[in-house]
Formats: structure tokens, sequence, C-alpha cells
């Protein structure tokens, strides 16, 4: 794993520490816990793959997924969500 991967996991780790306080805690809703569960399980499977060299495929093809929507996006698992994250890029009102 390169550097910028190392970097990646390490973040990644952090983000799941502060998900298992929150969880550990009750912090927030109701509401929100569920999508907090679903980070978690994203975030362990991410860095499940890190550990096991499958990093970055798509689980459905195979294919490398595209290193800058890997670091922009790290819990990506397909390359159809890969295309289609643009649509969740906010708009600038300016052009």
């Amino acid at each position: 794993m390169n550097e910028s991967f190392e970097s990646l996991s390490t973040q990644l780790r952090l983000s799941r520490e502060e998900l298992l306080v929150k969880l550990e805690k009750r912090q927030g809703s109701e509401e929100i816990l569920p999508y907090v569960i679903e980070e978690l399980e994203d975030i362990e499977r991410t860095l499940a793959k890190m550990d096991n060299g499958e990093f970055g495929r798509c689980e459905i093809s195979g294919e490398f997924l595209p290193e800058e929507i890997l670091f922009m996006m790290p819990t990506v698992k397909t390359m159809f969500d890969a295309e289609n994250v643009e649509k969740y890029y906010r708009k600038s009102i300016y052009s």
C-alpha cells in the first residue's frame, strides 16, 4: 500500500473510532443511528479490503476504480457508484 493509501487508511480508522464512540454513548438522535451504523459497516468493509489487498476494485467487475474517486469517497463499492458520484457534487451557481 502506498503512502497516500496509508494516510487514507489512518483517516478511516480514526473515523471508525469516532463512530464507535457515538454508538457506545448513543450520541445523536435515534433517527440518525441507523446511518451511523451503516457508515461504520462501510468503513469496516473498506478497511478489510485494504488489509486483504482488494481495496480499489469494483465489487461487480473487479476493475480498478479511479483513484480520485477513492480518495474522495473511499467506501465506494462499484464502478457504477463511482461513475454516478458526480450527481452528489455541489453545483456552482457561478459559471
